[in-house]
């Protein structure tokens, strides 16, 4: 049996949003996420970003 062995490397960012007083429905919650997202992406990938409740969409 032939075994071979394959390296790769995974990197992941993460856009993280903390539920608010002022979130009346969970798409403002997840719309702050995704943006977070984005922002980790542009700023070099492999980080976790967390958004301010400021940046509501």
């Amino acid at each position: 049996m032939l075994s071979q062995r394959i390296a790769f490397f995974l990197t992941i960012s993460l856009g993280v949003s903390i539920s608010a007083s002022e979130d009346t429905n969970i798409t403002s919650l997840l719309s702050r996420a995704d943006l977070a997202l984005y922002q980790a992406k542009k700023r070099g990938r492999n980080r976790v970003q967390v958004a301010s409740v400021s940046e509501a969409a």
